[in-house]
This record gives structure tokens, sequence and C-alpha cells, in this order.
């Protein structure tokens, strides 16, 4: 799967996902809460795939999740953005600042996924992830589905469940709690 060309469709059927509407939110809010366009690519992935995580390490974070309003983007990670912040490890700006760092994933250990937003398409955000300390950072070129295609291939990696590293691509679709794949 070419990186170039990556599209949420073809995302969704190099993990295996049979992509069915799942969620609906209401973008134009959304977008508003943050001041901020999202990437078409993430609102159709988080809409369109059910509660899960790719290659078994990595979630996307959606409006309302953990019981927060469904029109309020942030909710829940606004307190680990006011977390980053007081660590003073980042290396750069924080939303909302012009050109911060706006989550959209969580990771196995609890690391975080950011675009880096700036005045560009939001198509063409870069990717930066943290471990769960807020002390290693690392940037890849985005778009959003070029950066899943890339795990999935193994070209990405960081710290996470053993069964991850080195298979095939794959979506476990998440029981009842988010981080507790089993339940």
């Amino acid at each position: 799967m070419s990186g170039e060309s990556t599209g949420p469709d073809d995302v969704v059927r190099f993990f295996g996902i049979t992509p069915r509407l799942h969620f609906e939110f209401d973008w134009h809010a959304v977008e508003r809460s943050i001041g901020l366009r999202l990437p078409p690519a993430y609102k159709y992935l988080a809409e369109h795939t059910p509660r899960g995580s790719f290659q078994g390490v990595l979630h996307l974070i959606r409006p309302g999740d953990l019981d927060h309003d469904e029109t309020a983007y942030l909710g829940h990670y606004a307190y680990r953005i006011q977390d980053i912040r007081a660590a003073g490890t980042c290396p750069y700006p924080l939303h909302p600042d012009v050109g911060g760092l706006l989550p959209w994933g969580e990771g196995y250990f609890g690391e975080l996924f950011f675009w880096r937003t700036d005045e560009s398409d939001p198509e063409s955000w870069d990717i930066v992830f943290c471990d769960e300390e807020f002390d290693d950072w690392q940037i890849c070129a985005g778009p959003l589905p070029a950066f899943l295609a890339a795990l999935g291939r193994g070209d990405i990696r960081f710290d996470g469940p053993p069964a991850a590293v080195g298979s095939a691509p794959f979506f476990r679709e998440f029981g009842n709690d988010p981080f507790r794949p089993d339940v």
C-alpha cells in the first residue's frame, strides 16, 4: 500500500475493516469548538470505523470520548494538553496556540498522537507523537491515512504490545472499555 495515494477508504480496506456508519458528529460544531477545520480523512475514519485500535496500539480520539460533549472535540484531552504544558518538555506549540499540536489518537500506554496544525490544508498536517511521559517526541509526514498505513506496514514503531510488532495489518475492535479490548 503506497503512502502517496493512501486515502481513508484504502486504510479501512488495508486493516480489514468493513466500513459502515458507526457514529455521526456535528462537524461544524466540533470544528467551531477548536477553531480549526479537521482533516476530511479523519472525519471519515471517525464516523466509519468502530471503536478499536490500529495494530493493537493506537486508537482514534473522537468527539465525546470519555463521556464528554460530542460537540467539543478536545473533551478529556484538554486536560492532557495542560499536563504537557506543565511538563515543559514539548518542543512544539500546543493547541490553541498558532500551529499548535492537536491530539487525534492515543496509544496503548497513553501516548498521544497529534497533528502539527498550521495554515496549510489540514490533509497535509504532519503527525507528531510522544511517549506517555511526554519526553520522547517524533515527527512524521502526514496525512493521517498514510501514517496509519505506515504503522500497519511496520514502518513506524513505538512501544506497544508485542503482538503489534512485525505482524500483518490488523484492527482490534474494542468491547465496552477502550483500554481493555477484551471487555
